[in-house]
């Protein structure tokens, strides 16, 4: 944080206490069965809080500005909040899976649900959803960790912990978007503005001349179920399987590029290249 904090760039976090997960753990070493309770009972939530205290104190001394990734907590949310009033250089993001998804779907599911941390609560999702309400998130991700799926096929514990949800981000805070009446504005803003200001992406996150025309064109009036074939990643299994958004992506333009187009077999690959900041 100290050699960051000289380059002027932003150190993204995953929060959570390694010694509390691995003690945890090795509590079930000798249980024949591992269940989803079980899981998220080895990363709790006073793991993620602590780890995220630790970060301000260490952001404090160095000066380094950091963002904290896939927070899934209302307490952790509360002391980044709390720090950034007290003049820390600090922003929080969470996912559309904590947000849509609870540790029931863990259960339901199984491995394919499993990320890290692990889905909450109902009662904590819910919390998180008020936390997106009142404009305590800086920005939204997707998280994206893909794997093939024999990665998730082994029990739980040793499965890939990760959620393959890029391709519905921008979906899952529309139906949250219509269904708590949230303005569309906020929702462009936590996955495309404020992001690009955050990590300096000249171009990205603004309607403007100049800037490179990415645009996505959403249809409110047809649903959207997500199955094998309009899922477009390389690997198919993901926790979005079967689920029905209330709308419909029905074009995609990069740099002013059509991508994809909802009633087409095909179009042009996208010309794309690494931004830096």
């Amino acid at each position: 944080m100290h050699e960051i904090a000289k380059t002027g760039k932003v150190l993204a976090l995953h929060s959570e206490n390694g010694p509390i997960i691995q003690y945890l753990t090795e509590q079930l070493r000798n249980k024949p069965e591992v269940t989803a309770e079980d899981y998220t009972a080895t990363r709790p939530i006073k793991a993620e809080v602590e780890a995220v205290e630790r970060a301000i104190h260490y952001a404090e001394l160095t000066g380094c500005p950091l963002h904290f990734v896939h927070i899934s907590s209302q307490a952790a949310v509360e002391k980044i909040g709390c720090a950034k009033r007290a003049g820390l250089d600090l922003t929080v993001e969470t996912c559309s899976h904590y947000l849509l998804f609870n540790e029931l779907d863990l259960a339901d599911k199984g491995a394919i649900a499993k990320c890290a941390p692990p889905l909450r609560s109902e009662e904590e999702q819910q919390r998180l959803i008020q936390l997106l309400q009142s404009d305590q998130f800086d920005m939204i991700s997707s998280d994206h960790s893909p794997c093939p799926p024999l990665l998730k096929s082994t029990g739980l514990m040793d499965a890939w912990g990760g959620i393959t949800g890029g391709q519905f981000t921008f979906l899952s805070m529309m139906e949250l978007a219509l269904r708590y009446d949230i303005a569309f504005e906020k929702i462009a803003a936590l996955l495309s503005a404020n992001p690009a200001r955050r990590f300096k992406l000249s171009g990205k996150g603004k309607l403007e001349r100049g800037a490179d025309a990415d645009l996505t064109v959403i249809n409110l009036k047809q649903s959207f179920t997500v199955t094998e074939k309009n899922h477009y990643a390389k690997h198919k299994p993901t926790l979005f399987m079967d689920h029905t958004f209330p709308c419909r992506i029905d074009a995609t333009f990069s740099r002013g590029q059509l991508v994809y187009y909802a009633d087409a077999a095909s179009t042009s690959p996208p010309q794309g290249r690494w931004l830096t900041s």
